[in-house]
């Protein structure tokens, strides 16, 4: 991979689906170099496209001086559920649309994906989370299917999915979903989120270790799956205001 100081500082604004871009951030590594990041406000909660304006949603990413800056701001709109959105950084492919980044490769392909993370969360009001969201797919292109499994890690938030709970991994309480069809049309498969039990702003955890451990708990070989994304972002409900402050985060393959 390129070192790409060549392109802009990530910077996108929007209320719809036209809210993306391209770019890097000092703050963002993969190993010791500046991946390529699409940068995205998605606004997939909200019921009727013509709501899609900034008086009812905003999101921003925006590189400031000392930290790249999340933001996501929502009015008592209607929603389908509990999210209205989600401002958001994509390293790899955006598995909602075209391929928009480069392969990350096969799971088989790391011993290790070490992820470290600096944050501040401020939410003024409502309610809203900062996660790490990771896509194994069974296939390297094309929708996801019911084999796939994504895997969240819970970096900060004022809430916690109504999902089971399954257990303990380490320093982290885990929950699982397994999706229905009818609710999750366009992502089926399993979703499994982990909680840290503390949260101090800061965070390390190597993100294959948890794949493992999806993979012995579904008895599930995932070896051959592709790492289609890596997510970091913050969703948010209606009636919210959140600022997510990436101060660093680093990413190494192994």
């Amino acid at each position: 991979m390129k070192n790409l100081l060549g392109l802009n500082p990530i910077d996108v604004e929007g209320s719809d689906y036209s809210a993306i871009g391209v770019g890097y951030s000092k703050f963002v590594k993969m190993g010791n170099k500046f991946p390529l990041l699409v940068g995205k406000v998605n606004s997939f909660g909200i019921i009727n496209h013509k709501d899609r304006i900034k008086k009812n949603i905003f999101g921003r990413i925006d590189e400031e001086k000392e930290h790249l800056s999340l933001y996501g701001k929502t009015s008592n709109i209607k929603v389908k559920g509990f999210l209205a959105g989600v401002t958001t950084l994509i390293i790899g492919e955006d598995i909602w649309g075209p391929a928009t980044g480069f392969e990350l490769g096969q799971v088989k392909k790391y011993k290790k994906i070490k992820t470290s993370t600096n944050w501040d969360f401020k939410i003024k009001k409502g309610h809203a989370d900062c996660i790490y969201d990771i896509w194994i797919n069974k296939n390297r292109k094309g929708k996801c299917i019911p084999s796939d499994v994504e895997i969240m890690v819970w970096l900060d938030g004022n809430f916690e999915p109504p999902w089971k709970e399954i257990g303990e991994f380490k320093d982290f309480r885990v929950k699982m979903e397994k999706k229905i069809k009818k609710s999750h049309p366009h992502d089926p498969g399993i979703t499994f989120a982990f909680f840290p039990k503390k949260r101090i702003g800061k965070l390390y955890f190597d993100y294959k270790e948890l794949i493992d451990f999806c993979a012995k708990y579904l008895k599930k070989d995932l070896k051959n799956h592709w790492i289609r994304s890596i997510y970091l972002g913050t969703e948010f409900a209606k009636n919210t205001e959140v600022e997510v402050k990436i101060n660093k985060a680093k990413i190494d393959f192994v």
